[in-house]
């Protein structure tokens, strides 16, 4: 990765050829893609906003140009296009402020603008109904395959997923840009500032107002079945979690098994999707207990 990253920010071509390589091989192998917006914010960070630009448009239209004369569909080059844009303006506040907080509170004011575009384009439809067709279509294809994905009461266990689906767009959507954002701060540390990005990262915490305003939208979610607010609350309690594994990262660095923990740590959170729950948990009650400023004294 270090080499990949000098080579990288050496010259504008060599960010232009690899961001454009890595958009077109996440075709085949999806994560890839988070390589390519990390060239776009490696870029922006050293040399500024109009460097990225420049990359941005660059790529674009090398895109554009390739998957039109291969495949004839270069709807990619716009889906690139808007991702590459998306980890352009976090990086840039970044640049700015050097608050990863901010940079990760701009991702989410993406999120939320993502959920009211939807909200507008649907003139306030239930989201679910529009989603539950699409799954029973699916559906409908396993079960033609000799897969059974309902056993019973399919229109209402559709209706239950489709709920959700919102929400779940918006966090891969969040979870994108800031995976992105981190690989090239991380890229910019072990080029120019060894250990900056796990500083920072260890030191990652949000505002009271934000957390209340999280807390907020919770609570509307348990007293509405509205998939917007839902959504809103699957993207707010993203930020709480961030903190809670800056935390738990903090508290084991000097750790000789950390690594063991770390993993155990993320294992069990794949596993057993609610235990999320129990990281944002530590990241909400830091805002008021200053966990890590306890553990310096």
């Amino acid at each position: 990765m270090f080499a990949l990253a000098q080579f990288v920010i050496h010259r504008r071509i060599n960010s232009v050829l690899l961001t454009v390589f890595f958009a077109i091989a996440s075709l085949f192998l999806t994560p890839l893609a988070l390589l390519s917006s990390a060239i776009v914010v490696l870029n922006t960070l050293r040399k500024g906003y109009q460097e990225g630009i420049l990359v941005v448009v660059i790529s674009t239209v090398i895109l554009f140009l390739v998957m039109w004369s291969l495949f004839q569909a270069p709807t990619m080059a716009f889906i690139m296009f808007l991702l590459w844009l998306g980890a352009l303006l976090p990086a840039t506040i970044l640049n700015i402020t050097r608050q990863l907080n901010i940079a990760l509170m701009i991702i989410l004011v993406i999120g939320v603008a993502g959920i009211l575009f939807y909200f507008v384009s649907w003139s306030g439809a239930n989201p679910a109904e529009i989603w539950q067709p699409e799954i029973l279509k699916i559906s409908k294809h396993f079960k033609e395959a000799g897969i059974e994905l309902f056993q019973k009461e399919p229109e209402k266990a559709s209706l239950l997923i489709a709920q959700f689906m919102l929400g779940v767009q918006m966090v891969m959507i969040f979870l994108y840009l800031a995976f992105s954002l981190f690989i090239g701060r991380w890229w910019q540390a072990k080029l120019y500032n060894q250990g900056g990005f796990q500083k920072e990262f260890h030191q990652l915490k949000f505002s009271k107002s934000l957390v209340i305003m999280s807390v907020i939208v919770f609570a509307l979610t348990l007293l509405s079945d509205s998939a917007y607010l839902l959504a809103l609350a699957m993207l707010f309690v993203l930020p709480l979690v961030f903190q809670g594994f800056a935390i738990i990262h903090s508290r084991l660095k000097k750790q000789p098994n950390a690594v063991f923990i770390l993993t155990s740590i993320y294992i069990t959170v794949i596993i057993v999707i609610q235990s999320i729950l129990l990281i944002a948990a530590i990241g909400l009650a830091d805002t008021w207990f200053h966990f890590r400023e306890k553990q310096l004294k």
